[in-house]
């Protein structure tokens, strides 16, 4: 097919006057991520993370610790006898209230009361207990008011207290009194509520079993401010109660133990608090109780020495403050002024200094000082932490990494694939009672990948930059780094390259063969001896998910190279039918045998196949169409940072960028298959008689598909219009609208082009032609799809930016698909600043 785009071929950056608008929303997000505002992403589509495009950084970036994981790598054993329910309800008020209710039905079953009495009882309570509600949501309306309020405005009234009747006889003197109380201490009267809390302990051991946890557990909370003694004795006594087998269904044993740890905290005993939050983390409270740890955690970075000492000798508690820092120590978001250094080291340097000087290099520990000591750039403390860590898999991460740092690119490929073939993509499960490595609490990168992705993409990262292609590639997959994968797979390898990969290493199955064969198959190793380490654990391995976005790649990469027979075993079931449509529509296109107005109609279905199928059956996956998200955004090319120096570990090689060069789409332009689907319908035209309406039409459209996004090239087919079919309702239209013209409700053109144009008006033209009113808005005659959406600000911009279409040439030749003059086309290049 002789291309008539083939002499406005543009550069792979394209023109800047036509850059997608949604290229600069990109840049300007990127911008924004790294000012530090990721917050204002949480509504904004999901970018998957790339190694390829953070280059160096990708290999040299160290893994960050999941703090919650490695407390439950502890393996902490619970207080004895202290029972922990995790709670199902929305918020603590609503648990504490069915918990409540709960024991008050358990009690009046015990007593033997009917199902109707209990009913009418528990409704009773319920509604004392919504009075207390009531008021504090009063008080709390009363305390917003209050701070609103400015100086001579009038003061806003508290609410009232409650005034207390006594509750039916008939339900338990333990709730009647504890309820009493809280509706004192809620009123503001703290005395009454503890004479009245005593009372419910006060009673006989048989009379409370279900308050006595609640009402030491308030006695507590009424003294944590004024009394830290005493508050401490009555959180024990809750515990004690507890432990005793008396009801907790509140979980008040537990929440005691932060209580008292934070009257610890109060006290500058860091170490004691962190073994109440350790106990209460044990008992189940795990959420509340590793905030609270981080906070202890971070006070130790800023406690006087001897505490931090103390801390360094305690074997559990120095774990916790390494997790710590392994978890939240980065100083990666500081500018360069700020970073620490040795005169002003950071925390996380004077905490690893610490536990030199006590000596507390114990082999579990080493690996997580190692990776600490990478982390905060102390790279001979990172070496020693290495050797002492027998032979760690983090250990030879993190000596992979040094190696890098010293320029061995090469030594820490070959330390890479060790690591790689010690950490299977299937996770090992631990024998019962066995804690979880240390590597299982380990991710990497804005996206929290996977150790066991993260290390097999960085091997790929350095195979790409060796030129081992089909070796990154494999990596990639298995990684689930897909757009990585997608560079490689649609402008490194070449389509054959591809097609090879795909069938030796993840063959498509039969129904038949997948039915005979319940487990995965064992794909065939690629590439050399290191390679197949890296893919030696598949046996075990689902067929990764990226395969299946791999096959669909390769079948529209097979579309575009025109051998779309092959395509068809790799396309997605639902898109055959397009596919088989289209090669059929082309197919008889091509049939020269056939009658021309035959072949016109076909050629024009499968233009508008190609226009409206086109990002499924022959869209990039990456830039410039970018399939993967849909068609909405263009994040630009990645290859050409690829030859950047900034990245001097993982810089391509000159066959990689010629390789990414030469097997760009053609032409490259956004939606390149828009240009595809124009050029069949050129190709279809020249077959129609001239000053047919169906000729017509098949122009417009054509041009229309352009014209927003690249109206230098649409002007082809708006002067085709004019020329050949000129006497047509729509080449009227298009001649005196200078451009094409937009369509009414029924799909006749009309003329909107001001001022009004002199000279009569014919019988035949629209009765909006040369009248004020421009008539409807233009409409394209295409459903609005988010293609369409998201270019429309930018072809507004470029057409009102000046654009104005050129009269024909006169020089018109009809015997050469009715291009333009070479001349004229010379002229109208220098003119528009076109090669």
């Amino acid at each position: 097919m002789n291309s008539i785009f083939t002499r406005f071929r543009r550069r792979p950056e394209g023109n800047p006057l036509r850059r997608p608008l949604f290229t600069a929303l990109a840049t300007a997000l990127v911008v924004l991520l790294a000012a530090g505002l990721a917050p204002l992403i949480a509504c904004g589509p999901y970018f998957p993370n790339s190694l390829i495009e953070s280059g160096d950084a990708s290999v040299l970036q160290a893994p960050t610790a999941s703090f919650s994981q490695e407390l439950r790598r502890l393996r902490l054993e619970p207080p004895a006898r202290l029972p922990y329910t995790a709670a199902t309800a929305e918020s603590d008020q609503d648990a504490t209230l069915d918990a409540e209710i709960a024991d008050l039905r358990r009690a009046l079953g015990q007593a033997g009361l009917s199902q109707e009495s209990q009913a009418e009882l528990v409704l009773d309570f319920s509604r004392r207990r919504a009075d207390i509600s009531a008021l504090r949501v009063a008080q709390q309306r009363a305390r917003d008011e209050q701070a609103l309020t400015r100086d001579g405005d009038p003061q806003p009234t508290s609410p009232a207290p409650l005034e207390w009747e006594p509750l039916p006889t008939a339900i338990p003197r333990e709730f009647s009194l504890y309820l009493e109380a809280a509706a004192a201490w809620h009123s503001g009267l703290t005395d009454r509520a503890r004479t009245l809390w005593t009372a419910v302990l006060d009673l006989p051991a048989g009379e409370r079993p279900f308050k006595s946890t609640w009402a030491a557990y308030m006695l507590g909370r009424s003294w944590h401010q004024e009394d830290p003694a005493l508050a401490t004795r009555w959180y024990e006594r809750t515990r004690a109660y507890a432990q005793a087998g008396l009801a907790d269904s509140s979980n008040l044993g537990v929440a005691s133990l932060g209580w008292q740890a934070q009257l610890r905290l109060r006290d500058n005993d860091v170490a004691g608090a962190m073994h109440l939050y350790l106990d209460q983390f044990a008992a189940g409270s795990t959420n509340s109780s590793a905030t609270s740890l981080a906070l202890c955690a971070e006070r130790v970075s800023e406690a006087k020495p001897d505490q931090r000492l103390v801390i360094a000798r305690d074997k559990l508690l120095r774990r916790v403050v390494t997790a710590w820092y392994l978890a939240y120590a980065s100083w990666d978001h500081l500018l360069e002024s700020e970073r620490p250094t040795r005169d002003h080291p950071s925390p996380a340097q004077v905490w690893l200094d610490t536990l030199e000087e006590v000596r507390a290099g114990e082999v579990p520990l080493a690996e997580q000082l190692a990776l600490l000591a990478y982390r905060v750039g102390d790279w001979d403390a990172a070496r020693r932490w290495v050797d002492l860590s027998a032979d760690s898999v983090v250990a030879h991460w993190v000596h992979a990494k040094l190696l890098l740092r010293d320029g061995s690119a090469q030594a820490a490929a070959a330390e890479l694939a060790e690591v790689i073939a010690r950490i299977p993509l299937v996770p090992e499960p631990t024998a019962n009672g066995e804690p979880p490595p240390f590597l299982a609490s380990l991710t990497s990168g804005p996206d929290d990948a996977a150790t066991r992705y993260q290390v097999r993409g960085e091997l790929a990262l350095l195979k790409l930059a060796r030129g081992d292609f089909e070796q990154a590639l494999d990596l990639f997959v298995h990684a689930q780094f897909w757009r990585d994968a997608a560079y490689v797979a649609e402008r490194v390898l070449t389509t054959d390259e591809l097609k090879a990969y795909l069938d030796r290493s993840w063959p498509v199955k039969t129904k038949a063969k997948a039915n005979a064969n319940a487990t995965p198959s064992t794909p065939t190793p690629t590439g050399s001896a290191t390679a197949t380490a890296t893919v030696s654990d598949s046996a075990s391995e689902p067929e990764p998910e990226a395969v299946t976005d791999l096959r669909y790649l390769l079948a529209r990469r097979l579309n575009r190279d025109q051998r779309t027979q092959e395509a068809l075993a790799y396309l997605p079931e639902a898109h055959r039918d397009e596919q088989r449509q289209w090669m059929a529509d082309s197919a008889t296109f091509r049939d020269l045998a056939l009658d021309p107005a035959v072949r016109a109609r076909a050629g024009a279905a499968a233009a508008w196949m190609m226009r409206t199928n086109g990002m499924e059956l022959l869209g990039t996956e990456l830039a410039p169409d970018f399939t993967l998200y849909g068609g909405a955004f263009d994040l630009g090319e990645i290859y050409p940072d690829r030859a950047s120096p900034k990245h001097p570990l993982t810089r391509a090689k000159r066959v990689e960028l010629q390789r990414a060069r030469a097997h760009a789409p053609s032409p490259y332009a956004r939606f390149h298959y828009r240009y595809l689907a124009a050029q069949q319908a050129w190709d279809a035209a020249k077959l129609l008689p001239d000053q047919d309406p169906a000729t017509a039409q098949l122009l417009y459209d054509a041009g229309s598909w352009l014209k927003a996004r690249d109206p230098f090239t649409a002007d082809l087919f708006y002067k085709a219009l004019v020329r050949r079919c000129g006497q047509t309702p729509l080449g009227r239209a298009a001649n005196l609208q200078r451009w094409f013209p937009p369509l009414d409700e029924t799909g006749a053109p009309y003329v909107t082009r001001q001022p009004p144009l002199p000279g009569p008006v014919t019988d035949d033209a629209p009765a909006a032609w040369g009248t004020e009113d421009p008539g409807p808005q233009e409409q394209e005659g295409l459903a609005p799809d988010v293609e369409t959406l998201a270019e429309g600000a930018e072809a507004e911009t470029l057409l009102e930016s000046g654009y104005e279409p050129e009269p024909l040439p006169e020089a018109w030749d009809d015997q050469h698909g009715h291009e333009a003059d070479p001349e004229e086309l010379k002229r109208e290049q220098l003119r528009r600043g076109e090669e």
